[in-house]
């Protein structure tokens, strides 16, 4: 047989109750009781002790036209307010009954009407009819009563209406499905509350309705919570529920009022309800983002993870992807992640960009086994993370989503199981009275709880950071993993060092004297970028018996490196016949081939400053050479036709020397230093003799690796004078290169007459003198100046050569 709870939900099989007085009964306002009930049993087919012991008879009653109530409380109020009774007079046992009625979802009532739009979630609320009255109380009164009960019936229905859209939708995030699981046992324990007003209410005692008002105020402000959390949420629409920001959105609410109202509200148990509710909603993120740091996932998932949307035109191979995967939530809208991740947002990211590349990798060389040293069990993600059986008491889950979702339940056995990552043993504490000790049982669910939960997480985050990258960084500069498929990025960035740099000793030097024989040779030389290539290359062909070995990774890499045409010259003929030498050299551009993994540190800026210093380098080295080639039976014949100019010219030369060979060794030295300060950091392979050894296990993580690498190129600017504010220094460099070059073509003069040329070379030294000299004193001070000013104190050698090499300019 029914109840009367199921009669007011219409689950009855006949009718929907309660019915109305006026549109039931107005036949029958006037027949006794038994007359009524003899109706209700031909109208609905109800026996006589289903309607006497179940229907509840006084809910047929129709309205009191009887004197009997006359001289009560409300009809002195209407007749001083000179009115008339419109309303149907009932008691506060109805009242109370209806209350409960529409508090535990009813549609319908004879006090209350229910609006329901399933598509507007603000278009959902009950309103008074304004059509009863009781004897004890005004109308203003009552309606005021009322209007508190149907604002708790409202927000009831609110959350009903919720629930019943997203159990319909299949598309929604794990987390809103966790989230409308915890809503509906917050519903569950409402109806448990409207079932103990309703046996209360027909109980033998005194219930009132004040008593239900004193009952329902805490239950109100609850739901009040819950209700306004949905409101702020959806902004009264359902299409709000399926933003992608939404359950990101949700996370951070719950999170700020666990924190928040764990302090300022003494309602123990919202407290413990909203904590509950932000862990079961929070574990969906918490065990996607643990299963991707697992190092189990594919490619695919970290493409498409829970929290973060990236460009799927960003692939792993691509070059800027460490750069671009990843970073747009988090530099333009940070509500893409949860506020809990905010402190270790970017290791977070780096560690879902260092298992992308690591994944990548192991994909195209299947014997590495990149992944296998770093790959975790989720039994270990729970042992750091403190996880413990689920404590009885809890709120227990619909599993209404177990059935919809089940990718969610890979590493669990039950829905229950889901929400037990975040979950400790009962707390339990005794607390001394006057005669006993009492002991309470505290809810599991506690705000130190959450702090430890987010600080563990952020540990584990952490943790898995230093790890992950350590395994990359490894994998990218260990020189043993060198394949076709996957080139090796240490051995490219020390041979980058060995040749851009010079760092190859005496197999450089011998390239460098190589192509300046080769210059001098040849007008068209910077057109044979074939021939360039190969002379380069064959420096590191097989050594010979009397030539040390040449390292692996040189033989590997050499193949990488070749001669193209300048992208900054469009016309290379007008460079042939107007430029000079020194313009040909910095037409050069040596160009490396970097390949994906390399090209993630090593692009195409990074190599137009390595071809900056390589040309620099050159320049200075060339005019070393062409100063230093200079034979002295070319100027024999100075001493025979004028002995004080073939003094002065060999003098010349000397000061010449002096300034090329300090510029040429301040260069040198810093270059080297650069490079092996930066090999020796990530223990890089070199051709030289094995440093002392202080290697590091773990020198840094990829980032690490490309702000050293960035810091390296701007120090190499800075030394070799590549930066814009080192362009004038650079120009007067420039210029005593040129001056160099016309003091090689005075000393290579053939004359036809020896005692008129001996003249012009005369004319020709004072002019070059006085100008080198000159040149020579300004650069001296404007280093100087740089030296103090700028406090650059790495210029203080080069600047000390300089005022020396102007003393005797004199």
């Amino acid at each position: 047989m029914p109840t009367s709870f199921d009669i007011v939900h219409g689950r009855s099989g006949w009718h929907e109750l309660p019915c109305h007085w006026d549109s039931h009964l107005s036949e029958n306002q006037s027949k006794s009781f038994e007359e009524v009930c003899y109706a209700s049993r031909i109208e609905y087919g109800f026996s006589d002790k289903f309607v006497s012991e179940q229907l509840q008879p006084e809910y047929w009653w129709g309205k009191n036209c009887s004197p009997i109530s006359a001289g009560c409380f409300r009809d002195i109020w209407l007749k001083y307010a000179q009115n008339e009774e419109e309303r149907v007079e009932v008691t506060e046992y109805q009242i109370i009954r209806e209350v409960i009625w529409a508090l535990s979802g009813a549609s319908s009532s004879f006090i209350y009407e229910a609006v329901r739009y399933p598509d507007k979630l603000l278009k959902n609320y009950f309103i008074p009819t304004g059509k009863i009255s009781v004897s004890t109380l005004t109308h203003q009164s009552l309606d005021a009563v009322l209007h508190a009960f149907a604002r708790c019936c409202s927000n009831g229905l609110l959350i009903r209406t919720f629930i019943e859209y997203t159990t319909k939708k299949d598309d929604l995030h794990p987390c809103l499905l966790a989230f409308s699981d915890c809503l509906n046992v917050f519903i569950a324990q409402v109806d448990r509350f409207s079932q103990e007003m309703q046996l209360l209410s027909r109980g033998p005692g005194s219930f009132t309705l004040m008593d239900l008002y004193l009952r329902v105020l805490p239950w109100s402000r609850r739901i009040g919570v819950v209700a306004g959390m949905l409101m702020q949420l959806t902004a009264g629409e359902f299409c709000n529920v399926s933003l992608d920001c939404t359950f990101i959105t949700l996370l951070d609410m719950l999170f700020y009022m666990v924190t928040a109202y764990n302090d300022c509200i003494a309602d123990e148990f919202l407290a413990s309800t909203l904590q509950t509710m932000f862990f079961r909603t929070f574990y969906p993120f918490m065990y996607s983002t643990a299963q991707l740091l697992s190092g189990s996932s594919s490619v695919v998932d970290y493409l498409n993870c829970l929290f973060v949307q990236t460009n799927p035109e960003v692939k792993p191979t691509d070059p800027d992807f460490w750069d671009r995967a990843f970073t747009c939530h988090s530099k333009v809208d940070l509500s893409r992640i949860p506020k809990v991740f905010h402190p270790v947002m970017h290791e977070l990211l780096d560690c879902l960009k260092a298992l992308c590349i690591l994944m990548t990798i192991s994909n195209r060389i299947p014997g590495l086994l990149a992944l296998d040293s770093i790959k975790v069990t989720p039994e270990d993600i729970n042992q750091f993370l403190g996880i413990l059986t689920r404590p009885s008491g809890c709120m227990q889950s619909s599993g209404f989503q177990k059935q919809r979702h089940s990718f969610l339940l890979d590493s669990v056995q039950t829905t229950d199981e889901l929400f037990e990552a975040i979950q400790t043993g009962i707390i339990t504490s005794t607390r001394p009275t006057e005669k006993q000790t009492e002991t309470v049982v505290s809810n599991a669910y506690t705000k130190d709880m959450l702090l430890s939960l987010q600080s563990k997480l952020q540990s584990f985050i952490q943790k898995r950071c230093v790890d992950i990258n350590q395994r990359l960084v490894r994998v990218l500069l260990s020189p043993y993993c060198i394949t076709t498929a996957c080139p090796n990025l240490g051995n490219a960035l020390a041979a980058i060092g060995a040749i851009y740099l010079f760092g190859a000793g005496d197999r450089m030097n011998d390239f460098a004297r190589d192509l300046f024989a080769y210059i001098r040779s040849s007008e068209s030389w910077m057109h044979d970028y074939l021939g360039l290539t190969l002379r380069l290359r064959s420096q590191f062909d097989c050594p010979s018996a009397d030539s040390s070995p040449i390292p692996r990774y040189l033989l590997d890499e050499r193949g990488a490196f070749s001669f193209i045409p300048s992208r900054a010259l469009a016309d290379q003929s007008e460079l042939q016949l107007h430029g000079g030498v020194m313009e040909q050299i910095d037409s050069l551009s040596l160009f490396y081939t970097a390949e994906w993994p390399v090209n993630i540190v090593v692009d195409e800026k990074a190599i137009t400053v390595y071809n900056g210093v390589f040309s620099f380098l050159l320049k200075v080295k060339f005019m070393k050479y062409c100063l230093e080639t200079l034979s002295y039976s070319t100027v024999q014949w100075l001493q025979t036709a004028n002995p004080d100019v073939h003094h002065r010219v060999l003098l010349f030369r000397m000061k010449m020397l002096f300034v090329f060979t300090s510029l040429h060794d301040f260069l040198a030295h810093r270059v080297e230093g650069l490079r092996i300060n930066f090999i020796q950091h990530w223990n890089l392979q070199d051709i030289t003799t094995t440093f002392v050894d202080r290697r590091n296990q773990f020198p840094g993580d990829l980032n690490h690796l490309k702000s050293t690498h960035s810091s390296l190129l701007s120090a190499l600017q800075s030394v070799c004078l590549l930066t814009e504010p080192c362009s004038m220094l650079r120009k007067e460099i420039d210029n005593l290169c040129q001056m160099a070059l016309a003091f090689q073509s005075v000393w290579l003069g053939h004359p036809g007459g020896q005692g008129r040329y001996a003249s012009e070379v005369d004319s020709q030294l004072t002019h070059l003198s006085n100008t080198f000299g000159d040149h020579v004193k300004f650069l001296a001070t404007l280093l100087s100046h740089s030296v103090r000013l700028s406090n650059a104190k790495r210029l203080l050698p080069l600047a000390e050569a300089f005022y020396i090499a102007a003393s005797f300019c004199r």
